[in-house]
């Protein structure tokens, strides 16, 4: 039955059926076959599948056990292109990396400036992140009224860790 659908996807897929790209992503993620996992991400990502970036981006930064070592300029490439796609955790992410100095040649305001974008489409994650900015005055003038104010979001948006500095 796995195999009569994987062939109809398969088929559905190379007619250019971004969906179809996906399942068989991942279906063969699950599998042990890597490979064709990453070839049908990358196809949907080729056409601007926000899902398809951010998986890709995900599984080159950190790897996949026993089958991918990480790859970090991989994973920065579809990361951004995610980023750009309007994903908010990859823009979070993006965002992290550049403040960090992950990412050399790249200035901390663009970091500031992903980060700010991923809060505002409510992501808890940047939401806290850009608190914890502001309450100490981290690449940003210090507004601790702004940070707690930020921190309350990350709360009520499921992110419990920034409860304890509302």
């Amino acid at each position: 039955m796995v195999q009569i659908r994987v062939q109809h996807f398969t088929l559905e897929a190379r007619r250019g059926n971004v969906e179809a790209m996906m399942f068989l992503g991942d279906t063969f993620l699950r599998e042990p076959t890597l490979n064709e996992a990453l070839r049908w991400y990358d196809m949907a990502a080729k056409k601007n599948n926000v899902r398809a970036c951010t998986q890709l981006a995900l599984m080159h930064l950190d790897g996949v056990t026993d089958k991918l070592l990480p790859d970090f300029r991989q994973g920065i490439k579809w990361l951004r292109q995610a980023a750009e796609l309007g994903d908010p955790l990859s823009m979070n992410r993006l965002g992290t990396h550049i403040i960090l100095g992950d990412m050399k040649g790249v200035k901390p305001g663009e970091g500031l400036k992903w980060i700010t974008q991923s809060a505002r489409q409510g992501y808890a994650l940047a939401q806290s992140n850009l608190g914890m900015m502001y309450e100490y005055g981290d690449g940003v003038r210090k507004n601790e009224a702004k940070g707690k104010q930020l921190f309350g979001k990350a709360c009520d948006g499921g992110f419990h860790e920034a409860c304890q500095y509302r």
